[in-house]
């Protein structure tokens, strides 16, 4: 029978809260204490009894009803604690939902130390990251991404490409053909005038064998 109570409850709580959302309250509070007695003689290996206990008196407190609460409430954190255990986790929302009821009955120093109680057993909260960090984050990242995989293309002046580009790097500049042209020029000359003077001697008197 457990494992269909079980599923059955969670059945039931799927269509609680859609009342709740539709604020028809008062079938999402016949549904739930039907619910209470799926349990009657065997308890549950799921701890559904806290929670359906703690979904009515969650019930009562969104209706301001808070001194029905309660004890629906007290009874839901007691059912949590032994169940999960004492220092568990799963125990934090029944606290802070008992704290809740508290405060709005006038008991603020037994609601700060349910509080103080679910705040030890959590731990420090995550630290919250805002919005505008992200997207700091997220353009920052999108610019390295464009410096890292930006085409050796896009450097080139319009109209290029990669092999215009080396082939560019080869050949000498236009503009400074002329210049060249002179220094080739004199460098022919040079050589003239060494190749004329290397005859000259080569032509000269030799020793005579006679």
């Amino acid at each position: 029978m457990d494992p269909e109570s079980h599923e059955a409850f969670n059945r039931l709580d799927k269509l609680a809260k859609c009342y709740i959302k539709e604020k028809k309250y008062q079938k999402a509070e016949e549904l739930y204490l039907t619910a209470k007695n799926f349990w009657k003689t065997e308890p549950s290996k799921y701890g559904d009894e806290a929670r359906v206990t703690y979904a009515l008196g969650s019930l009562y407190s969104q209706e301001h009803r808070y001194a029905e609460a309660l004890p629906y409430l007290q009874q839901a954190l007691d059912m949590a604690r032994k169940f999960n255990g004492p220092e568990s986790i799963a125990v934090v929302p029944y606290l802070r939902k008992y704290a809740y009821a508290m405060y709005y009955l006038g008991h603020k120093s037994e609601m700060q130390q349910l509080q103080a109680r679910a705040n030890n057993i959590a731990g420090p909260p995550e630290p919250v990251i805002k919005v505008e960090q992200l997207q700091a984050k997220a353009e920052k990242l999108s610019e390295l991404k464009e410096v890292v995989y930006k085409p050796d293309t896009e450097q080139l002046p319009t109209g290029t490409d990669k092999e215009s580009a080396t082939n560019s790097t080869l050949e000498p500049n236009v503009q400074d053909k002329p210049q060249m042209e002179r220094v080739q020029a004199n460098t022919i000359a040079d050589n003239i005038a060494t190749n004329n003077s290397v005859d000259a001697n080569s032509s000269g008197p030799k020793d005579s064998e006679h």
